[in-house]
């Protein structure tokens, strides 16, 4: 099954899309298109770049680095994959290189810096920051000069190489402007550097902390006891010169002793006070050489375990790169597992985050349904009091009778008179008075109240809810059910 996915190839203000089939893309076919859609452009003279899910631009080169960049693109929503083209930059000047055995026996071999040359030994706590030395009248400065750190004479250089970029031979640091130089053996030296013979301030101080690291690396790396004496005064000298930066020195005295043999207990004490100063690298002094000698011993066993508790407490990844014929690959690979280590701790704390949300979140929800609770609770007390307060048996009404007004007497012509015989026999008899009855609903007793009670509960079944309304209209019709039927469907 193919896995598309959306190409964008950018290359300053020209943007190209295309869709690819990531399973099967390959770097040349890429080089390829970026060819045919760029042809004005040298796919030889470019860097090919992508923003990986840390924010980061990394280069891509290999095939293996190709499928990395579709594997990240794949998580992003929607997947697409952008190309950034650069040009590639210019390469530096390089200097003649200097054949094995022609030019200054000091440099002989030393093609690399001092940090370097012995791996973690050297300068791994220690790394060249860039340091401008400007001077201000060249031509108060002699043209050449004699130093004791090199056997050839040093031409003042106001452009050292083309550029006027340099590291300086003397502290170990870059410079960028002029400087005494030994162009037969590409050594050079700061305009200060040639200055500086004592320790007097804490600039010298530092260049004679480096000028001293030097030196004994070089006497170590003969491995001779001639040579391993010499360098133990000077790692000496060199711990001694600032009381803030002995870590290195007191382990390459713990080196010197154990490649010495003589004094193995002074060789754990000094790397015990190296472990004291600061140093914390256990991989390091397992894989030292140097310190074969004293593994079997207990005290050496003893400091090692305390440093691996200490080790597996930080959280901070230390990743020491060697590299070999590949190195290349070795630190792609090496990048890549520092990334996915990143990646990991960033998707365990998002998770962190999620959970805690989610607490939350069912807290509030928590909260929100006892609210409900209370106020549905409340709710049904008031509708409870209220349908207490109407089934309650109300008293009822007894309506006196409305006296109605007999009509006055229209009168008639006098009749003709009439005979004593005749009007006693159509003289009116008087008809009794009968006393008004009381309405069966208006009577007070308990017979009637039930009664009364029982039509309400008619009223009710059939359909009225309204129990004023009710009892209104049982009044209004005296008690007759059907009368208060036909009232309350005619409002």
């Amino acid at each position: 099954m193919a896995h598309k996915i959306t190409v964008k190839l950018s290359y300053h203000d020209d943007l190209r899309r295309l869709s690819v089939d990531s399973a099967s893309f390959t770097f040349a076919q890429l080089k390829e298109t970026i060819k045919r859609l760029f042809s004005s452009l040298d796919t030889e003279k470019i860097v090919i770049k992508y923003e990986d899910d840390e924010q980061d631009l990394v280069t891509i080169s290999s095939d293996e680095e190709l499928n990395e960049a579709f594997n990240v693109s794949h998580r992003k929503q929607p997947p697409f994959l952008r190309l950034h083209l650069k040009d590639a930059p210019k390469p530096e000047e390089k200097s003649a290189p200097v054949q094995e055995g022609e030019g200054c026996p000091a440099r002989r071999g030393q093609g690399r810096p001092w940090w370097s040359r012995r791996g973690g030994n050297a300068g791994r706590r220690f790394h060249p920051h860039v340091l401008r030395h400007e001077v201000q009248n060249l031509s108060e400065l002699p043209r050449s000069r004699k130093d004791d750190r090199h056997e050839h004479e040093l031409t003042l250089n106001e452009n050292p190489y083309g550029h006027g970029h340099f590291v300086c031979d003397g502290c170990q640091l870059a410079g960028q402007g002029a400087s005494y130089q030994c162009a037969q053996c590409s050594f050079d030296l700061h305009v200060d550097c040639t200055k500086a013979k004592d320790a007097s301030n804490p600039w010298q101080r530092r260049q004679q902390w480096f000028r001293l690291h030097q030196e004994a690396m070089k006497l170590m790396e003969t491995k001779t006891r001639e040579g391993l004496e010499k360098a133990r005064e000077l790692l000496k000298e060199q711990a001694s010169t600032s009381p803030f930066h002995r870590v290195t020195p007191l382990y390459n005295l713990a080196c010197v002793e154990a490649l010495l043999g003589d004094n193995l207990e002074k060789a754990i004490e000094y790397l015990q006070e190296a472990v004291a100063a600061g140093w914390s690298d256990v991989d390091h002094i397992k894989n030292d050489t140097d310190l074969d000698r004293i593994r079997s011993l207990d005290a050496y066993n003893a400091l090692l375990a305390s440093l691996e508790a200490d080790s597996s407490s930080d959280e901070e990844i230390h990743i020491d790169v060697h590299l070999g014929p590949n190195g290349e690959a070795q630190f792609a690979e090496l990048r890549r597992d520092q990334q996915q280590a990143r990646r990991a701790e960033k998707l365990a704390r998002r998770e962190e985050k999620i959970a805690k949300r989610e607490e939350m979140r069912k807290e509030k929800e928590e909260k929100r349904q006892e609210r409900l609770q209370e106020k549905a609770a409340k709710r049904q007390e008031k509708e409870e009091a209220k349908t207490s307060a109407v089934l309650a048996p109300e008293p009822v009404p007894i309506v006196a009778p409305t006296p109605v007004a007999e009509p006055a007497p229209v009168p008639q012509p006098a009749p003709a008179p009439l005979a004593v015989s005749e009007v006693a026999a159509v003289a009116p008899q008087p008809s009794p008075v009968l006393a008004p009855q009381p309405s069966p609903v208006l009577s007070g007793s308990s017979s009637s109240i039930d009664e009364f009670q029982s039509k309400l509960k008619t009223l009710e079944e059939m359909g009225f809810p309204d129990r004023r309304r009710n009892i209104t209209a049982l009044v209004l019709a005296r008690g007759d059910l059907v009368v208060a039927v036909q009232s309350l469907l005619s409002q």
